[in-house]
């Protein structure tokens, strides 16, 4: 499969990809917020665990988790 393939076929299931990884994502962003508030980590702690998050749902394929 091709790199066009792929995408198209991403794009194709892309309802059930936000339906499966979206209510996960706000939750871990969720209890980043709570950990920065109660200073159980830093700014910049914060910022990395966010974007491990959107790489994370960025590489994510069928299913995996």
């Amino acid at each position: 499969m091709n790199d066009k393939e792929k995408v198209l076929k991403l794009l194709k299931d892309k309802e059930q990809i936000i339906n499966q990884f979206v209510p996960n994502f706000i939750q871990k962003l969720k209890d980043t917020e709570d950990k920065l508030k109660n200073d159980e980590i830093s700014g910049d702690e914060a910022i990395v665990s966010y974007t491990s998050l959107c790489v994370q749902i960025a590489c994510r394929k069928d299913g995996e988790q």
